[in-house]
């Protein structure tokens, strides 16, 4: 038998032309995989999958994504790259596609929630999900969810934050409000009245947050418990203690040993004892700005302060400021103390000496013939 030529593998070929596209014909019925192929006004390459349209040409028509979801990928990058307010200008239909929103709110950290559809602002996933970037998302939420005990205790244990927004009801809900003051201590003030006064929810707040305090029932601003849980977390919040506390050592010291500033709060009577002022300084060196005039006039405290820091001096009183010994001991210290001396002793040679020992820069604060000074002038440039 004679072995077919290739105008033989040809006609055959063509004999299995489509003119259906029901009637395709696998890839094992032909003998080749071209590489590239034309036809018409297509041109594809790589595998073979169908024919073209009106011919018996292979092509590999293999299409991308659909335009609509091309669409979708490209508006979820520019919601990544420019923000939700992109979705002002996008059809109410995408506005109300689930899956789409949902990757828009992980895309926009949860402010696409604003401009969603209906049904998508009552489905729970997703606003959940808006939640975990953005507390306030559920103040776009439906009505529904936010009167949802299940969905809210969810929510608060995302953000607290988000009790600001739930159902007046709900707030005044014993375990909700426990669970969003654990996380977020301010929530307290979103709180029913009728929790700010139970000593166990505001304890968790101030544990959480010691500012939440502000927000307590009064009588507990003076429970020495939850008061010293408050300035634990923040020396600061002594500011919303009941004055029977500012007075009362243990909390001030407390307080001040978590923030020194907090020694600002704290009942005049103690802005002179050393132990309170001492545990202020140690935590922030600058609180002593808030001893009492007394204690800032004491020149042994001072002493004894000076020696640690000679920027001590510049809470001294003006007596102290004045005082030779106490002055050369802080310049001694840090020669840049020599800006709080008084003037005269700006203009004491040793003094000045001293401090630009200690660091040639302190020439500046010296009196104006001592800055002339050429002895002091070259010692302060190898200083």
């Amino acid at each position: 038998m004679a072995t077919k030529g290739k105008g033989a593998d040809k006609s055959a070929n063509k004999s299995k032309t489509v003119k259906n596209m029901t009637e395709m014909p696998g890839v094992d019925d032909f003998v080749e995989k071209p590489d590239k192929v034309w036809s018409g006004f297509y041109r594809e390459t790589d595998s073979i999958a169908t024919y073209a349209p009106e011919s018996d040409t292979l092509v590999n028509f293999e299409p991308d994504l659909s335009e609509s979801k091309k669409s979708k990928k490209s508006l979820l990058k520019k919601i990544r790259d420019e923000g939700s307010e992109v979705l002002k200008e996008v059809d109410q239909t995408l506005l109300d596609d689930r899956e789409f929103m949902l990757e828009a709110m992980i895309n926009s950290y949860g402010f696409a929630i604003q401009y969603a559809g209906g049904k998508v602002r009552a489905d729970a996933e997703v606003v959940l999900e808006s939640i975990k970037y953005w507390g306030d998302a559920l103040s776009h939420a439906d009505d529904v969810l936010k009167a949802n005990r299940e969905f809210v205790i969810k929510a608060v244990k995302e953000s607290g934050w988000t009790l600001s927004h739930a159902n007046e009801s709900l707030k005044a809900d014993r375990e909700i409000v426990l669970t969003a003051v654990g996380k977020f201590g301010w929530a307290l003030q979103f709180a029913n009245d009728s929790l700010k006064v139970d000593r166990e929810v505001v304890t968790v707040a101030v544990s959480c947050d010691g500012h939440a305090l502000r927000f307590a029932d009064d009588h507990l601003k003076a429970d020495r418990d939850v008061v010293i849980a408050a300035v634990k977390n923040s020396g600061s919040s002594l500011q919303y203690v009941d004055d029977s506390l500012k007075a009362d050592r243990d909390v001030v010291i407390a307080a001040v040993s978590e923030y020194g500033w907090a020694l600002v709060y704290a009942d005049e009577s103690l802005k002179s004892d050393h132990e309170v002022v001492l545990a202020a300084i140690k935590q922030d060196d600058s609180a002593l700005a808030h001893a009492s005039d007394r204690l800032k006039s004491d020149r042994e405290f001072m002493i004894s302060r000076i020696n640690e820091d000679g920027w001590a001096l510049d809470y001294a009183d003006a007596v102290l400021k004045a005082d030779r010994e106490v002055v050369l001991m802080a310049v001694k210290q840090k020669g840049w103390a020599l800006q709080c001396a008084d003037d005269a002793l700006k203009a004491d040679r040793e003094v000045v000496l001293t401090a630009i020992k200690q660091d040639g820069a302190a020439i500046e604060f010296a009196s104006k013939n001592l800055r002339r000074d050429k002895e002091l002038k070259e010692l302060a440039k190898s200083n």
